[in-house]
């Protein structure tokens, strides 16, 4: 999925209002970390390439380190479908990215600052400002033992190329069996990914994403053409509500939702690293954060507004039987979204990996 798209529709409840604002799910700006300030790239020599692991890390921050603009386009194999995006880092502290296609999103702008989120939609002369959750203070970083844990990450040492430029190439393999999950075409100089493709349990490409036409001195300026968006008087202004977001300490959530919280440390192989409150109390929406070190599940709970009736859900939802649990599910491109009620809980899991491993996340945690 695209950032700035809507996922939600219809009748829903409250913690799936809140995944475009807080679940950052999306492929799209999966490499690119959310960095408040951008400089321009130094070029490096890379003189070894021994360790995968390291250089898949550096990899995730090399992005925001680096000034250039580039298309970025994702394919989503099992449906089909392909989305593209002209993204701009231009050392302002603001990062732009403009739909490309498919058609239907031609004119859509996303505009990000430290603080807000600015999202532009030319064809309905709206624009709308969101502000940008701050990081969880008491989020645990285990993330490197935990990718070490259940991946191994190999260096092809054959020559290759992306976007007609030198690249390394990484290999992510699960640990348990052996198979690809993951390559990923890092750039010699600049540690930025410049290709990768997601593959699901059975070997299949789920998707590919890739970035082309680079360069790294770009002369569009996001700031300049931010503030002639904002200072057009064609268009409408609006303001997304802030919802707070209270850092909760993940070994302490015991009183969290009135004490009817499920927030099981482990989920086979993930861990949970980070867990906010959203609203106050009882009434309260706990998201959590899971990881295994490679991908990340966000689990929302909030308790049911009436026990002895079900959630409603919207008609885009059809029911699914997960772990002999009455759920619905909901497909939009690689992000899969799972509902269903238990005891006095309402609980909503997303996430962008493959479904048998979400189902297998689920089952585990009844």
């Amino acid at each position: 999925m695209l950032p700035g798209l809507d996922v939600t529709d219809g009748v829903w409840p409250v913690q799936m209002k809140m995944v475009s604002k807080i679940a950052g799910l999306c492929l799209l700006t999966s490499v690119l970390a959310n960095a408040p300030l951008l400089v321009a790239a130094s070029p490096k020599v890379m003189t070894s390439y021994d360790d995968g692991a390291r250089l898949y890390r550096d990899s995730l921050s090399a992005d925001a380190n680096c000034r250039y603009a580039a298309r970025l386009s994702n394919t989503y194999w099992k449906t089909g479908r392909s989305f593209s995006a002209r993204i701009v880092h231009d050392g302002s502290g603001i990062r732009s990215i403009e739909y490309l296609a498919p058609q239907a999103f031609r004119g859509r702008w996303i505009f990000e600052t430290g603080a807000n989120e600015w999202l532009i939609d030319t064809k309905r002369h709206i624009i709308e400002r969101r502000p940008v959750s701050q990081p969880n203070p008491h989020q645990l970083v285990i993330v490197p033992p935990l990718l070490k844990k259940n991946y191994v990450i190999t260096v092809d040492k054959r020559p290759t190329e992306a976007a007609e430029r030198p690249a390394v190439l990484l290999v992510i393999r699960r640990r348990e069996d052996g198979k690809i999950v993951r390559r990923l075409w890092v750039d010699k100089c600049t540690d930025i990914v410049l290709k990768k493709e997601i593959y699901g349990d059975r070997g299949s490409l789920l998707i590919s994403s890739a970035i082309s036409d680079v360069s790294f001195h770009p002369e569009f300026v996001n700031k300049v053409v931010l503030n002639l968006f904002l200072n057009n008087r064609k268009f409408q202004h609006t303001i997304q509500r802030d919802t707070k977001q209270k850092a909760v300490h993940v070994l302490d959530l015991r009183e969290a939702l009135g004490g009817n919280a499920d927030s099981p440390k482990v989920i086979q192989s993930f861990r949970l690293t980070g867990a906010n409150m959203i609203g106050i109390g009882a009434q309260g929406v706990l998201h959590l954060r899971y990881t295994d070190g490679l991908n990340v599940i966000s689990v929302f709970e909030k308790r049911k507004y009436s026990i002895s009736e079900p959630t409603r859900v919207p008609e885009s939802m059809r029911p699914i039987k997960v772990a002999n649990i009455d759920a619905h599910i909901i497909r939009k491109a690689s992000l899969i979204t799972l509902n269903w009620d238990v005891r006095l809980l309402n609980i909503t899991v997303i996430g962008e990996v493959p479904f048998s491993s979400l189902k297998r996340f689920v089952s585990a945690m009844h």
